[in-house]
């Protein structure tokens, strides 16, 4: 069994997520509450844009979420 993607599972608190932007960049985040955010260090919360749109999704999902008037894609790749 692959411990390292976790594909019928839907995202929640917790989890980190590896996810593909549109500029082919991929990122590790971790979805946290809004207490233990650290962007910087790939945490972001639950509550932002990006959080909110992944709480719910699976691994292979396309997902969009706006930040302001602008709209975003991304894709993940994989749930950890």
């Amino acid at each position: 069994m692959d411990s390292i993607s976790n594909s019928s599972s839907e995202i929640k608190v917790g989890d980190r997520v590896k996810i593909l932007f549109p500029d082919n960049s991929e990122k590790l985040l971790t979805i946290s509450t809004t207490r233990e955010v650290s962007p910087q260090n790939g945490v972001i919360s639950d509550e932002c844009p990006l959080g909110k749109a992944l709480l719910g999704s699976k691994n292979g999902d396309k997902i969009s979420y706006k930040v302001g008037e602008n709209s975003f894609t991304v894709k993940i790749l994989a749930v950890l």
